[in-house]
């Protein structure tokens, strides 16, 4: 009795050991008792997991998936199987664990796949996707590409919602094929961009424009990297011209590009090389800055010294007048050309009149071109004493295309191609209301108190046609100041102005313009001040008279004059006479220099320089400062003005003392000093004793 009793007892032991196998655990989860289903899986003996450990990983697995399972179960029966995938799949017991159950093992598996998956998807953290991504692709799941796109959906949310670009980095990196790469990019770059525009670093900001430069927000940076620049390179305090420049480079169009580049010249211009290159340089970068007049000044300046060119002297002297430089220039261009010009004026020629080192004058273009070869001499008209009557008769004037020369000793005329219109056969000769006055011969006259030279004339059309012999006329007879001439070369009357001319008859005073028009007038026209403006009387209504400046232009008085004697106005100036002394008044007619000078024969500025006497009688040059450059007790003649023995030439003060002579320039460079009983004549480039015994060759040497 006792051993069949022992003999039941282990039958039923081992009926109950063998319904404890993982197949009795997967039936037993149709059930859906997880309380029974986990019994039945811890009573599985250490034999059967030994022998059968892959069914019994899965039996665990499809436990801990069972649907009121909790989550983190779920994900743990996922870990188990995927780690035991390969044997499981490959088991030898699958057939025997599924034989007579209603699942098979595929079924299971999904099962397991879908319970975790579903809790997974519940969870939707990218933490919880990355760990069970890892387990899905080393167990093969069914739905990897599923899990895959919501971890990238939801990393995609989370970069865009990031502000650090690394996040960025990392989406990018990892999905390099992403449908969401450009939004992700773009997020990248406006986080980019946030972090440059508050960096306040020109270099953050160049790198992203340099990175970015197509970018919707780009310009914003690009303007803010600008204004940085700005402020930093154009603070109060800074100077760096290189950096200015560099930045005018960056951004030609900026809106104050003008006002800065005037900053720029202002500090340039102070120490810029007074070279060709370097000024030519300055002017073109700079356009039409303050200092762009100085600036052409001084180019036209540098490339006479430099080449000696002829074109930048006509430019100077048109543009800026005869001023100090005048010495400088001639001497350069001297130099440079072994020409050594003589026109007086060159605002009133088509040639220009020279003289070689042989003493030898010709006439060249404004371009410095050689018109006529130099064979003629250096001599001065001496017939006739009025300005026309002696250095601008040698010149070819703008209506006027004949001029004496002198050949040989004796007097022609020719045309300003170099064609005889007169030969040189005469002992004098003047041209005065379109006729060629040529003496043939002298005898002697009187007026009944002297005895004077009275000169028996040939007289010749302007063309040279010949018109009559044996006129006589003294020397006196002719025009002492320059005349006005209409444009058939008949003189009308004295200019007042280089534009405008008067002719007074029975108290008609009829005004010419040079253009010819024509006004009359009541007024008592007193004299020219500059192109337009003049200085007239004006009868009053109780037969006084007061004394005006006029326009001529508009014919209209302009304010009263309180001055005696008004001159030309020259170099900005124009002399005016106040009691017995000579100040000065400037192109808005306002007194400028207060009179306190005495005026020798000059009455205008000779290059920007005038001779003077002070109070104790002691002659001077001032300039247009009213400060002295010089005070001798010798006598200080301006030769631009001429007299009757002098030729008339620009730039050049002759200080006579006693028997000794010093030709000076504007520079107050000595070009010559000689021993004369007399005042000495100037002759192209020599210093000439009166009885032509002595004769000193001008020194254009280095200063």
């Amino acid at each position: 009795m006792k051993r069949i009793s022992l003999f039941i007892i282990c039958l039923f032991v081992a009926q109950h050991a063998m319904a404890q196998t993982p197949k009795a655990v997967l039936k037993s989860l149709a059930d859906g008792d997880i309380v029974a289903s986990t019994e039945l899986y811890e009573k599985i003996t250490d034999k059967t997991r030994e022998k059968m450990p892959e069914m019994c990983y899965l039996a665990e697995a499809a436990l801990l998936n069972m649907p009121n399972q909790m989550g983190a179960n779920k994900l743990l029966g996922y870990e188990i199987l995927s780690e035991h995938i390969n044997e499981i799949l490959n088991s030898i017991n699958t057939e025997r664990t599924f034989l007579g159950l209603d699942i098979t093992l595929e079924q299971v598996v999904y099962a397991i796949e879908n319970e975790s998956f579903d809790y997974l998807m519940t969870l939707d953290t990218e933490r919880s996707y990355v760990i069970y991504i890892t387990w899905a692709k080393r167990g093969g799941h069914s739905r990897l590409g599923e899990i895959e796109r919501r971890l990238e959906e939801l990393r995609h949310t989370h970069t865009l919602e990031s502000t650090s670009t690394e996040d960025c980095d990392f989406f990018l990196a990892t999905y390099p094929e992403s449908k969401y790469r450009d939004s992700v990019a773009e997020h990248r770059t406006t986080l980019y961009y946030n972090e440059a525009m508050a960096s306040n670093s020109e270099e953050l900001l160049c790198s992203f424009i340099a990175n970015y430069p197509t970018f919707k927000l780009t310009p914003n940076a690009e303007q803010q990297l600008k204004t940085m620049r700005y402020n930093r390179i154009f603070a109060d305090n800074a100077s760096n011209l290189a950096e200015m420049k560099w930045f005018l480079e960056q951004y030609p169009n900026t809106e104050n590009k003008a006002e800065l580049k005037q900053r720029m010249a202002d500090i340039e211009f102070e120490s810029i090389a007074s070279t060709s290159e370097m000024l030519t340089e300055f002017i073109n970068y700079y356009g039409n800055v303050e200092q762009h007049y100085e600036a052409q000044r001084r180019l036209h300046l540098a490339n006479i010294t430099e080449s000696g060119s002829i074109r930048d002297f006509v430019e100077y002297i048109l543009n800026y007048g005869y001023d100090p430089y005048y010495s400088i220039m001639v001497r350069y261009i001297y130099q440079h050309s072994k020409r050594y010009i003589l026109t007086p004026d060159l605002t009133e020629v088509t040639l220009l009149r020279y003289a070689t080192e042989e003493g030898l004058v010709g006439y060249m273009d404004f371009e410095g071109n050689m018109v006529i070869e130099p064979i003629y001499e250096a001599k001065q008209v001496l017939f006739g004493t009025g300005y026309y009557n002696r250095a601008m008769l040698s010149e070819f004037t703008l209506n006027r295309n004949v001029a004496a020369v002198s050949l040989h000793g004796a007097w022609g005329v020719i045309n300003d191609k170099g064609e005889q219109v007169i030969d040189n056969k005469y002992q004098a000769l003047t041209i005065n209301n379109n006729q060629i006055y040529a003496v043939a011969d002298t005898t002697a006259g009187g007026n009944g108190y002297s005895e004077m030279e009275v000169y028996v004339c040939d007289i010749y059309d302007i063309n040279g046609r010949f018109v009559k012999s044996g006129e006589t006329t003294e020397w006196d007879a002719l025009p002492k100041m320059r005349e006005a001439e209409s444009s058939d070369g008949i003189q009308r009357g004295r200019y007042l102005t280089p534009k405008y001319c008067v002719v007074t008859d029975n108290n008609k005073h009829t005004v010419y313009s040079i253009t010819g028009s024509s006004f009359t007038t009541k007024w008592e026209i007193i004299s020219g001040v500059t192109y337009n403006i003049v200085v007239v009387d004006v009868t009053m209504p109780d037969n006084s008279k007061k004394r005006y400046f006029a326009d001529l232009d508009t014919q209209r008085l302009i304010k009263e004059c309180p001055y005696s004697a008004v001159h030309p106005m020259s170099c900005g100036l124009a002399a005016v006479k106040l009691g017995n002394k000579y100040g000065f008044i400037d192109e808005s007619l306002e007194l400028y220099l207060e009179p306190e000078f005495d005026l020798g024969f000059a009455k205008e500025f000779n290059c920007g320089l005038m001779v003077v006497r002070n109070s104790e009688g002691a002659y001077g040059i001032i300039d247009t400062t009213g400060q002295y450059l010089m005070t001798t007790n010798a006598n200080i003649i301006d030769i631009s003005v001429g007299s009757n023995d002098q030729f008339l030439q620009k730039g050049l003060f002759l200080i006579s003392d006693g028997g000794f002579h010093t030709l000076i320039d504007t520079t107050g460079t000595i070009l010559a000093t000689i021993e004369s009983p007399h005042t000495p004549e100037l002759q192209g480039l020599e210093l000439v004793s009166s009885n032509n015994k002595k004769r000193v060759m001008l020194n254009f040497g280095e200063e």
